[in-house]
């Protein structure tokens, strides 16, 4: 974990050094930025074109992550995400309000450079934002989820300014509700024009929570990219702003917390509002909203579409196994080609997980190395076959192989069964309830 306390410029390089503490960058592959040197010669590198995500998380204090302190909240995915990166420790906003932070960290410049400071400010008409630069390098390019700094009159709407879909991006401050259908009617129209999000009525149902349904939206769009081009994907939360709403369980569970952790209410005064503030983390609902943004982090990560060059495995851990033939499962480190982990039953169904693996490397021909490291151990499997085409093909023929491998990163998955040849009934122990499951990971490339 590095922790840049003393940060030193050398040269300038094309970034806005206020860094937001609510955003995450992930950068899956390796990125070189171009920066002018400071002794103000011209410098050639070769940059590469990595596929990048966007995490921004609205309204979260800089302190309401378990890595920089908090008590209550439980963030292990941004954490682990943190830990490999750099938290920047010095660093903290351009403005902490809506729409000229957003501005501001796509536009590069300082948000009074755009006459902006409050949040129904909006950004200036012929503004170049980061989506527009990366179009002219061949990325494909989403945005999902809030937007609140443009309007339709002035074409300052995220598909006005570079990216090729826009997914509940609106000029909406907040959602009129974090459950489905998030403020519109049953003709899709806004209920109060900016507290909506409209476009996700169809493929809704209820009881959807806005956090879960973005972030299955950003799954779609990573799945069924275009191969040959990178994508860069604003996945930019309604979550954590007001008109707060939790998953009712999630909301239990951090009352429950509250109260087993024994934490009081305190408060702060505030001259200039007059208004007795929050300082602890007794907030349930608040705690409830920041899980399911940190789930969402985990979400987009642990489903995998790897190039198809990738025919290569080797792993540190038992040999293939689920949670009733662990015991006999020889512990070691396995090589096999990906394409022999799946075996052809007659009745095509998944297979070929591994439980409680450390270490996992997928390589080819060409492709960077990929490493999958965890501390705790996870399961994983991984095959030229998609686990709903697996799940839905009735006979051998039914398998499409595709163009791709995929691989999957699991927590934990029940027994088999098999005390019975006609069929196979899973003991009790080695079911999994339903509840709330947290692992992490770290994924790392290498030439």
């Amino acid at each position: 974990m590095q922790k840049n306390t003393n940060l030193q410029p050398i040269g300038r390089c094309m970034m806005n050094k206020a860094m937001l503490n609510y955003l995450f960058i992930v950068l899956i592959g390796v990125a070189i930025f171009s920066c002018e040197s400071s002794n103000k010669k011209d410098t050639i590198i070769k940059v590469s074109k990595p596929n990048i995500v966007f995490f921004f998380i609205d309204d979260m204090g800089w302190k309401d992550l378990t890595s920089y302190g908090a008590k209550l909240y439980e963030t292990p995915n941004i954490d682990a995400l943190a830990n490999e990166g750099i938290q920047f420790m010095n660093a903290y906003t351009s403005a902490p309000i809506c729409s000229p932070a957003r501005a501001s960290v796509l536009t590069g410049k300082h948000p009074v450079k755009l006459g902006m400071w409050n949040h129904f400010h909006l950004l200036p008409k012929g503004e170049k934002i980061l989506p527009q630069y990366l179009k002219e390098y061949g990325y494909q390019t989403w945005h999902i989820g809030k937007w609140h700094m443009g309007n339709f009159e002035d074409a300052t709407m995220p598909q006005d300014l570079g990216f090729d879909v826009n997914i509940g991006g609106h000029i909406s401050w907040a959602p009129g509700s974090y459950f489905w259908p998030y403020g519109v009617d049953s003709t899709g129209n806004c209920i109060k024009e900016r507290r909506c999000v409209p476009g996700l009525v169809e493929g809704g149902k209820e009881g959807e929570y806005l956090t879960d349904r973005l972030t299955r939206e950003a799954i779609k769009l990573i799945e069924n990219k275009d191969e040959e081009k990178p994508f860069y994907l604003n996945l930019w939360h309604y979550a954590v702003h007001s008109g707060q709403e939790g998953k009712p369980e999630l909301v239990q569970k951090y009352k429950d917390k509250i109260k087993a952790l024994g934490i009081d209410t305190t408060y702060r005064y505030d001259e200039k509002t007059g208004a007795n503030l929050l300082t602890s983390e007794t907030n349930a609902v608040f705690a409830a909203m920041i899980q399911s943004v940190d789930e969402s982090l985990a979400k987009v990560g642990s489903f995998f579409k790897l190039n198809k060059a990738y025919d290569q495995l080797a792993w540190q851990g038992p040999h293939e196994n689920y949670s009733d033939l662990y015991i006999a499962a020889h512990y070691g480190r396995y090589e096999m080609a990906i394409e022999d982990l799946y075996f052809p039953y007659g009745k095509p169904q998944e297979n070929g997980n591994r439980k409680d693996v450390h270490r996992v490397v997928l390589s080819g021909k060409g492709m960077p190395t990929m490493e999958v490291t965890a501390a705790q151990g996870i399961n994983f499997s991984a095959h030229q076959y998609t686990l709903e085409n697996l799940i839905e093909a009735k006979h051998l023929p039914d398998i499409q192989e595709g163009d791709f491998v995929t691989l999957n990163l699991d927590h934990a998955q029940m027994g088999l069964g098999g005390d019975t040849s006609w069929r196979p009934q899973v003991h009790e122990e080695f079911l999994l309830d339903e509840d709330t499951y947290r692992f992490s990971y770290i994924i790392r490339f290498s030439e």
